[in-house]
Parts: structure tokens; sequence; C-alpha cells
């Protein structure tokens, strides 16, 4: 079949199925591409489409498109006065250009398809020896599965001789966890990775946790942190302390997009520690109440007594330097 003349004004491209041409009314009909009776759109189609059977008649808006029908032509309006318009090519031409192009991929190293024909497989790099004998004699469809040290390669092919592969490597099916890994890995004849088995049971076991009610939690929670004694009450109440103060107050361990930029000078920091250590003593020596049987609290009151130490105690120098820390980084900023 003769190919239509070009010129510069007309874009010209090769598709599997057909040839495309884009350009101006005027171009397209001085290339011979078109006639004028194939411009104006077909009434029951898509705004601006037009479609023609080989023999030049329209195709009923209803009817099968035809797609791959020698001769069938598409004219489609464009932006900016221009058309767009497709012309299939004989069976034999859209053979030849299938075979030309790669087989389509898709995928990772982990997880990768492959579609096309024998020829297009051997283009994408494609082992032959993954296709071979494919279909057997007298059928017109087959399939296979190989496996191929860690890599499990499926293999089918159709009526029109066009392959589908699936290639999975074993460590995909890590994500789906340890049994369905263990599982797979059997099924291939491979040994499992024991650490990550070891890992993925680690994890079943945290959102095992995580899944279970609140109330259990909060339960198991108080079994494991309830005092049994009051040397262990008060030992947890300090350490519970220290770590609060540390981690509202320790410019180190404070988020700088929390802290407005502040930060204690040498000055404050050893009114903090004295600070602790006042905190400290209040819990060490007051009276707890309660005993066995009964939840270990300490004594009400406790903030208040320790602001009633004075205006000269360590807390109130301590929240004096603090003030006039920020207001010396205020005044700079």
């Amino acid at each position: 079949m003769p190919k239509p003349a070009t010129t510069p004004r007309i874009q010209r491209e090769e598709n599997e199925w057909n040839d495309a041409f884009e350009g101006t009314a005027e171009d397209l009909i001085a290339a011979g591409i078109i006639e004028q009776r194939h411009l104006p759109p077909q009434p029951g189609r898509k705004k601006g489409w037009a479609i023609f059977m080989p023999d030049g008649t329209a195709l009923p808006p209803r009817a099968a498109s035809c797609w791959d029908v020698q001769g069938r032509m598409s004219v489609q309006e464009k932006r900016g006065g221009k058309y767009r318009v497709e012309k299939t090519v004989p069976p034999a031409e859209q053979q030849r250009r299938r075979d030309e192009r790669p087989a389509h991929s898709s995928g990772d190293d982990l997880h990768r398809h492959y579609r096309g024909t024998a020829n297009q497989l051997e283009l994408a790099g494609v082992p032959a020896r993954w296709i071979a004998g494919l279909p057997e004699a007298g059928k017109a469809r087959g399939r296979r599965t190989l496996y191929e040290g860690e890599r499990r390669i499926q293999v089918n092919v159709g009526e029109r001789l066009e392959f589908t592969i699936l290639v999975e490597h074993i460590d995909s099916y890590r994500r789906l966890g340890g049994e369905r890994y263990a599982r797979e890995c059997r099924a291939w004849g491979l040994e499992p990775s024991a650490a990550f088995l070891e890992e993925a049971k680690r994890k079943a076991e945290r959102d095992q946790r995580a899944s279970r009610p609140l109330s259990d939690l909060m339960d198991e929670y108080a079994e494991q942190n309830t005092a049994r004694s009051e040397q262990q009450f008060r030992q947890s109440t300090i350490h519970r302390l220290r770590d609060q103060l540390q981690r509202h107050f320790l410019f180190p361990q404070y988020p700088r997009d929390l802290s407005g930029g502040f930060s204690f000078d040498s000055e404050a920091m050893p009114e903090f520690d004295d600070l602790i250590e006042e905190m400290v003593d209040v819990f060490q020596y007051r009276t707890v109440l309660g005993g066995k049987g009964e939840r270990a609290t300490a004594a009400p009151n406790t903030t208040e007594q320790i602001a009633a130490a004075g205006k000269d105690s360590s807390l109130q120098q301590f929240l004096s330097q603090v003030k006039d820390a920020a207001s010396r980084g205020a005044s700079h900023g």
C-alpha cells in the first residue's frame, strides 16, 4: 500500500495498528490523506469524531469499532484547527511492527511482568528457554512453571501466540509475613531466612499486642508497674519525677520547633539541678499512705508544699532565672 505524501507541516507516526497523521485540513487534503467529505463530524459520535470503513462508507455509531480492519480510517478534530487521522495498516504490517518492538515489561526485580510475542520477548532480553516448546504441538494454548534459584517463572501463551510471563523473587513474599514466606520457600525448595523469620515473629507479637483492647493493656501495665513496697514506690516516683523534669526543661532534649529558640543560660542550670534535688527530698521523706492491698500514693498537696518552701527556695530562684533568660532571649530576637 503506497504511503501518502506528507509535508513538513504534517506530523506522522507509526503505531502498532495504524499510521497517524496530524495537521490542518488543507494540508491533509493536499497530501491526499483525506478528502473534504471526511471532515464533518458524524452524528451520534463523540464531538469532533468520524470513522470510515475501507470502502469509504461511514461506520454506524453503535457498530463494532473494527479498529484492526485494514483501511479503516478515523478522523478526530483537534484544537487549533488541526485534525488527527488514523489509518489501519494491513495485518502483515501489523505483525511486522509488533515483532520489531520489545515486549511490554512492568514491575521491579522482585515482581516483573512481560507480555508479547516470542520475537518481542527476545528483544526484551527474556531467555528463550522460558518459552521454548510452547504451545505444545496440536494445542492452541500452553503454560509452564519454572524455578531458577530464588526466582519462579510462570509462563502462559494464548491463541494468538502472545505470551504473558510473571517472574517472582522469593523475597517478594516477605511482605506477606513469616508464615507465608516460609510456606513459599518450602514450595520452591529453598531454605527460609532464619533472621527474617525471627523478626517476623517479633512483629506478629507486637501487632497482636497492639490489637488488644485498651482495658487489657491498662490492666497489664498496672500489674507490671504497681508498687509492692514503700521503697519501690519511692524509687519509681523519683524516677518519673526526674524523667518528666528533664523531658520538659533540658534544652538538648527539647525540640527546637517547640522551644521558641530559648535555652537556659549557664547561671540557670545549677538552679535547675537544685530544683530536682529539692523536689526529690520532698518525695523521699514524705509519709507514704496506703498499705498492703491498697494502691500506694503520695500524700496530697505535694505541689503546694514544694511551692511553700518560700521565696528564697531554689525553686523560686530557678523560676526567676528562667524568666530572666527568656526576657534576654526575646530582646535579642
